[in-house]
C-alpha cells in the first residue's frame, strides 16, 4: 500500500509537470500547424502519410510535421517522448494521434486546438483503453485517472459502424462522438491501381522473394498478437509456431517426394518491426517451409496469403476486405476474454472458423480445399456490416472523407 501511495505521488508531480511545461510554451501563438503524435514506433504510419499527403492539398501554406517514438516502457524515453509532444501540441491548431498521448490528454488545452483520434488499429477485437482497464493487460483504475487516459479529443475516427460501441467504451466518450469514416489505409488497400503503391511494393516484393511466385504450394500469413502483459510473448510464439508448422506437416506434405506443399509467412507486429534495425535480414527455412519478411507491413504481405492466420490481431478485419480467407487460431481464448477482454469472441461469432488446436485448423482447410466449407462461415459479411455506415462513402477516397471532417471541425 506504502509503494503504491508513493507511485501514484510520483504520478501526480509527472502530471503537474506536464500541465505546467505546456502553459509555459503555450504563452507563445499556436502557428498554422499540424502535428501527427504517435507513441507506436518512431516512424510514420501509413494511415499518418496518406492523411498528411491530403492535408497537404487543403492546407498549402501550414507546417505539417511528425513526432513519433515508441513507448518501450521505459521513463527516461517516455519523458523526452512526452516533452517533444508538449512543444508540438502547445503551439498547433490540429493535433492527430493514433493512440494516448500524455501530452494531448494531461494538459488544460487551448478550446480552439482540434485533436483527432485517428486509433492505429481497423477495429476493436480485443479491448482496450478503459475498457481494459482494471485488468492486467491495462492501467490501474488510478494511472487511468491520474493521467487522464484518452481525454481531450475532439473527435475518434473509426473504421466502421461495428467499433462504435467499443469505441466509445474505450475511450470514454458518448457514441456520437465516435465518427466512422473508416481509415486513410482503407484507401490503399482497395486500390487496384497497377502504378498505385500497393501494387508497387508487390512487384518488388515478388522481385526479392522469387518463391512467392511458385505455383501448387499453400501459402498462409500467420499474424501473431503482440502482447505487452506476457514476458514470454517470443518463445511462445516460436512453439504456437512449430506446432502450427508440424500440423502442415502432417496434412501437406507429398509422402512420395516428402515435399511440403506449404509456406507460412510470418508477419510481425508493429512494435515487433520498430526494434529491428537495418542489419535484419530476412529469414527463410527451406525445410520448415518458414519465411519470414521484414520490414514489411502486414498490409502489404495480406495479398500472397491463400489462407490468414489470426487470433485478436484487427488484422484479420483488413484482410476481410481483401476477400481473404482468415482463420482463428485461438489456443489462449480463455486468457483473454478475462484480460484484456474481446469485443469480438470469435469462438462464438465465428465458430466455424476458430480452432485451439492447430490440427484442428489444418484439418479445416484440407476439408476446404476439397469442398470450399469457408464461404458459409459468415466471416465476410460480418466484416461488411462492421465496416458499413450510413456516413461512410465508398465513391469517395476516406482519406479525403476525413480531411473534409478536420476542417469542418474547425469552423465548429
Amino acid at each position: 500500500m506504502y509503494i503504491r501511495a508513493i507511485g501514484e505521488i510520483t504520478y501526480k508531480l509527472y502530471c503537474w509537470v506536464i500541465r505546467c511545461v505546456y502553459a509555459l510554451i503555450h504563452l507563445s501563438p499556436a502557428r498554422d500547424r499540424i502535428v501527427f503524435l504517435s507513441r507506436q514506433a518512431t516512424i510514420p504510419s501509413l494511415d499518418f502519410t496518406l492523411l498528411a499527403d491530403e492535408l497537404r492539398g487543403r492546407f498549402p501554406d501550414w507546417q505539417i510535421l511528425f513526432s513519433c517514438y515508441r513507448d518501450s516502457g521505459s521513463f527516461l524515453k517516455r519523458v523526452v517522448g512526452t516533452l517533444k509532444h508538449l512543444r508540438y501540441v502547445a503551439r498547433s491548431r490540429i493535433c492527430i494521434v493514433d493512440g494516448y498521448s500524455p501530452a494531448v490528454s494531461v494538459p488544460n488545452l487551448d478550446p480552439q486546438l482540434v485533436v483527432i483520434q485517428l486509433w492505429h488499429a481497423l477495429g476493436a477485437i480485443k479491448k482496450f483503453g478503459w475498457q481494459s482497464v482494471g485488468t492486467p493487460a491495462g492501467r490501474t483504475p488510478a494511472q487511468a485517472e491520474i493521467f487522464a487516459m484518452h481525454r481531450n479529443y475532439t473527435a475518434v475516427i473509426a473504421s466502421g459502424a461495428g467499433a462504435q460501441a467499443a469505441y466509445a467504451d474505450a475511450f470514454g466518450y458518448p457514441l456520437e462522438r465516435i465518427t466512422p469514416l473508416g481509415l486513410p489505409r482503407m484507401d490503399y488497400l482497395l486500390d487496384n491501381d497497377p502504378r498505385g503503391g500497393r501494387e508497387q511494393i508487390r512487384e518488388l516484393l515478388l522481385t526479392q522473394y522469387p518463391e512467392l511466385h511458385e505455383e501448387g504450394v499453400l501459402t498462409l500469413l500467420w499474424i501473431p498478437t503482440f502482447d505487452r502483459a506476457k514476458s514470454a510473448t517470443e518463445q511462445t510464439r516460436q512453439e504456437e509456431l512449430q506446432k502450427l508448422r508440424s500440423a502442415l506437416d502432417e496434412q501437406f506434405i507429398v509422402d512420395a517426394q516428402d515435399t511440403p506443399r506449404f509456406r507460412i509467412i510470418v508477419s510481425r507486429h508493429p512494435f515487433d518491426q520498430d526494434t529491428q534495425n537495418d542489419a535484419d535480414e530476412d529469414t527463410r527455412d527451406a525445410q520448415e517451409n518458414i519465411l519470414c519478411i521484414p520490414k514489411i507491413k502486414t498490409i502489404d504481405l495480406l495479398g500472397f496469403a491463400d489462407y490468414v492466420i489470426a487470433d485478436y490481431s484487427s488484422a484479420a478485419l483488413a484482410a476481410a476486405l481483401l476477400r481473404k480467407k482468415v482463420l482463428f487460431y485461438t489456443p489462449d481464448i480463455d486468457d483473454y476474454r478475462i484480460s484484456p477482454g474481446l469485443n469480438i469472441d470469435p469462438e462464438v461469432e465465428f465458430p466455424a472458423i476458430t480452432f485451439r488446436t492447430p490440427h484442428d485448423l489444418t484439418a479445416f482447410i484440407e476439408q476446404d480445399l476439397a469442398a470450399e466449407r469457408y464461404q458459409h462461415s459468415g466471416f465476410w459479411q460480418y466484416c461488411e456490416r462492421y465496416f458499413a455506415h450510413e456516413a461512410m462513402d465508398f465513391t469517395t477516397p476516406i482519406t479525403s472523407q476525413i480531411a473534409n471532417f478536420i476542417l469542418a471541425s474547425m469552423d465548429a
